[in-house]
């Protein structure tokens, strides 16, 4: 870290905190509420700093409130423009700071300042601790070519250790893709909190919406959330009734983990909803976190009551199929969805779903033609390319056609071009390879597979394979027994990898 001091610089633009303390706090699952309540908002920047630093020096310290011992508090509308002020920056920052403690009945709130130097940028992060108004202050840190994000990491580490234990915490690395998010969002609430005109503002939010349900969408978790849910309920500060966000909100919760949360939330998008998508969202909701009997009794209610969307029958036909085990009318309820919206978004999810039901039931030709419907309107769909080099590569090895081989290669290359993550892809791009002889690339792919879903079985198994064929025998061995040790996995098919891990190398 290199450290600088911070001269008194005259203010042309600052971005500041405040929102109603009404707003509700971002809450987990866990058990008691840790004493500390702090919040943080975006570092003010003098003209000169790209605007998207603010955002990411904040998404920083929120990762790094959000793995300490604090009761983490959202800060409702994220952060508003200072115009013609003559302060220091250093003066209006310690103003704003103090503001949002008293709007959050906050511990502390956490900021920084960001000026440009000689063709760079100083950062100094900024603690406010309202018991006795003082201000903790980190030293600068001057941003080299390209270090900005080890700035990022261990500024927001630094000035979360000072003002929790004194001592700097250890910085993480940088999760670029949800970094980019945060800041798109971040630019166009901003945009939003500036603007006099009402429709810009609800333009803005829908766009910071959409970037991070994007993002929610793509990410593997476990992954930070806390920046996110905050991003979202500013949204909410500027659209109220925005259903989008409420969602969003509940698919974060999801992918952290907490269920009661996220239902909470898809019971009030679905109450600020109207008609079937009301119930869409509910159904939906339920049949997501495993209650079956609940999702069936919202969808059959909304049909019963003359609501027809291709959403309900959607789920109706994940229902029937993963709930009732009936493929026939699953795959009928699918077919009407598609009948309701035949050349439109709105029955893309039932063509997809429609294609991984007829390729369980072994009917790859036809899933192959309504995936081929699917890409007329959704070209850029990383799962319906995947699911085309599925019935690619089940045709191709019912046929022995080494050219659907290739096809199929090709599907999944691109279903990993669009989703670099896909675990299935990698996946079965590394049974591709592995035919082919290949068993390093395949071993790659593999441990990509593992690394965007922990949980997918059979990569481990095949992984265990290609170590085998490499004569990793130690890696096989501890392999297998990673495989064996997997929630899902067959008893009897976990003792023969206990099995083989101890041929491979015996127990001490």
């Amino acid at each position: 870290m290199k450290i600088t001091s911070l001269a008194g610089v005259l203010l042309a633009l600052g971005l500041l905190a405040a929102g109603p303390s009404a707003l509700a706090q971002e809450t987990t699952d866990a058990a008691a509420a840790p004493t500390q309540r702090i919040a943080a908002v975006p570092f003010a920047a003098l003209p000169g700093v790209e605007s998207d630093l603010c955002f990411r020096f904040w998404s920083g310290v929120m990762d790094q409130l959000e793995a300490a011992e604090v009761e983490l508090l959202a800060s409702g509308v994220l952060a508003k423009t200072a115009r013609n002020t003559a302060y220091p920056l250093t003066g209006v920052v310690d103003d704003g700071l103090a503001e949002t403690a008293t709007l959050l009945d906050a511990d502390w709130v956490l900021g920084g300042t960001l000026e440009p130097v000689e063709g760079k940028v100083r950062a100094q992060g900024v603690g406010y601790r309202a018991s006795d108004g003082t201000y903790v202050r980190t030293p600068t840190y001057t941003i080299e070519e390209g270090e900005r994000d080890k700035a990022v990491s261990e500024m927001s580490a630094f000035l979360v250790g000072l003002v929790l234990t004194g001592d700097p915490r250890p910085s993480q690395p940088r999760d670029v893709a949800r970094d980019n998010a945060v800041v798109s969002a971040g630019l166009h609430l901003q945009a939003g909190l500036e603007s006099i005109d009402p429709a810009v503002a609800d333009t803005e939010a829908a766009a910071a919406v959409a970037t991070l349900s994007a993002y929610i969408a793509a990410a593997t978790p476990p992954f930070p959330v806390g920046s996110l849910g905050d991003l979202l309920r500013s949204a909410l500060v500027l659209r109220p009734a925005y259903v989008d966000a409420v969602v969003a909100l509940g698919e974060l919760h999801l992918v952290r983990g907490a269920t009661s949360d996220a239902l909470a939330a898809f019971q009030w998008a679905s109450e600020l909803a109207e008609g079937g998508d009301s119930a869409a969202i509910l159904a939906n909701a339920y049949q997501r976190l495993g209650r079956y009997d609940a999702a069936l009794e919202v969808v059959t209610a909304a049909m019963e009551a003359g609501k027809n969307t291709p959403e309900l029958h959607n789920i109706m036909g994940l229902l029937y199929w993963r709930h009732l085990d009936d493929p026939v009318n699953a795959a009928a309820a699918f077919q009407e969805a598609i009948a309701l919206d035949p050349a439109g978004e709105a029955s893309l999810p039932a063509r997809f779903n429609l294609s991984s039901l007829m390729l369980t039931q072994g009917q790859a030709d036809e899933a192959l033609a309504l995936l081929d419907e699917a890409l007329v309107t959704s070209p850029n769909d990383a799962n319906v390319h995947f699911n085309r080099g599925l019935a690619l590569h089940t045709i191709a090895r019912r046929d022995e056609n080494a050219d659907q081989l290739v096809m199929a290669m090709d599907e999944y290359a691109k279903a990993l071009e669009l989703d670099p993550t896909h675990a299935k892809a990698h996946c079965n791009t590394g049974v591709l390879l592995a035919q082919m002889g290949d068993l390093e690339a395949a071993v790659t792919h593999y441990l990509a597979a593992i690394a965007g879903d922990s949980s997918l079985t059979v990569a481990y198994r095949n992984l265990a394979i290609a170590y085998e064929g490499l004569e990793q025998y130690a890696e096989a061995a501890q392999m297998w027994r990673d495989y064996a040790g997997l929630e899902g996995v067959d008893p009897a098919r976990a003792q023969e990898a206990l099995d083989r891990a101890e041929a491979l190398q015996p127990s001490a």
